[in-house]
């Protein structure tokens, strides 16, 4: 058997609605789909040892040398 089951994704659902009720209380239907795409990217990492706010930065390096542009605007000077 593998790990992919109807339990799985009730799970899930479980778990985002428990979280908006008791981190947000509400949400917009303008703004659902962020709030699902934070929840999805934390769930999918609640297991990688290294902290998310570097797996964050690491994805804006990747998106900005893939699109070419710097992350850092050329008027910002590094510290």
């Amino acid at each position: 058997m593998g790990d992919i089951h109807t339990n799985t994704i009730d799970g899930f659902w479980s778990l985002v609605k428990n979280w908006i009720r008791g981190v947000y209380h509400s949400v917009g239907k303008g703004y659902l789909q962020s709030y699902l795409n934070e929840y999805s990217f934390r769930y999918n990492r609640r297991f990688d040892s290294q902290p998310m706010f570097i797996s964050f930065i690491n994805q804006i390096e990747k998106r900005e040398l893939i699109s070419g542009r710097s992350p850092v605007p050329a008027e910002v000077e590094p510290f």
